[in-house]
C-alpha cells in the first residue's frame, strides 16, 4: 500500500507539472518533493525484500533484475533510433 501512495504522489506531481508547466521559484521545491516520494517508494521495495526472503533468494533476484535491465537497455539503444523514425520525430 505505502508503494502505490508512493506511486501514486509521483504520477500525480508528473502530471501536474506537465500540465501547469513548473517554472522558476516553485520548480525546486516540487522537484524537491517529487525527489522525497521517489526515494519512498523506492525504500519500500529495499526493505520488505530483506524481510520476507533468506540472502540466497534474495542474490538470484537480484542477479536476475540486473540481467534484464541491461538486456533491455540493450534492446533500447538499439530501437530507439528505428522507433523515432518510425513514429515521425526524426524525418
Amino acid at each position: 500500500m505505502v508503494l502505490l501512495v508512493g506511486l501514486g504522489f509521483m504520477t500525480l506531481l508528473l502530471y501536474l507539472g506537465g500540465v501547469y508547466k513548473v517554472t522558476g521559484g516553485i520548480l525546486v521545491p516540487y522537484f524537491m518533493l517529487f525527489v522525497a516520494f521517489e526515494q519512498w517508494s523506492g525504500a519500500v521495495t529495499l526493505f520488505y525484500p530483506t524481510e520476507l526472503y533468506p540472502t540466497p533468494v534474495r542474490a538470484v533476484g537480484q542477479g536476475f533484475a540486473t540481467e534484464i535491465s541491461r538486456v533491455a537497455s540493450l534492446l533500447g539503444v538499439f530501437y530507439f533510433p528505428i522507433l523515432t523514425k518510425q513514429i515521425g520525430f526524426i524525418k
